[in-house]
């Protein structure tokens, strides 16, 4: 699946149109539109895309690693580039802990 979110920028008032706006451009020529997904939090846009089938070709089929060993793993690796409250945030949704300290 293919996500993209968009966020105003600190301090500055949501903008839903604009937001959409950017979230569709970063998605510009992948995935399939025909199968999408748009949501709007009232702050964040975000919009969910399935991958075409030359892609999941590349890629494999999905798989839901949410609260397997190699989720933990996958997010353990990246986890220090997030701010900690959205570290909170990934760690609720993929019903993993991490070390202490972050």
């Amino acid at each position: 699946m293919w996500h993209a979110s968009a966020a105003p920028v600190r301090g500055r008032h949501p903008q839903r149109e604009t937001q959409a706006q950017i979230a569709r451009v970063a998605l510009t020529g992948v995935g399939d539109q025909t199968q999408q997904w748009e949501e709007w939090s009232g702050y964040v846009y975000h919009i969910r895309r399935r991958l075409t089938a030359a892609e999941e070709a590349q890629v494999g089929p999905a798989r839901d690693l949410r609260g397997t060993g190699e989720g933990a793993r996958r997010f353990a690796a990246i986890a220090h580039t997030l701010p900690p409250l959205l570290v909170r945030a990934a760690q609720d949704e993929l019903g993993i802990a991490l070390a202490e300290g972050r």
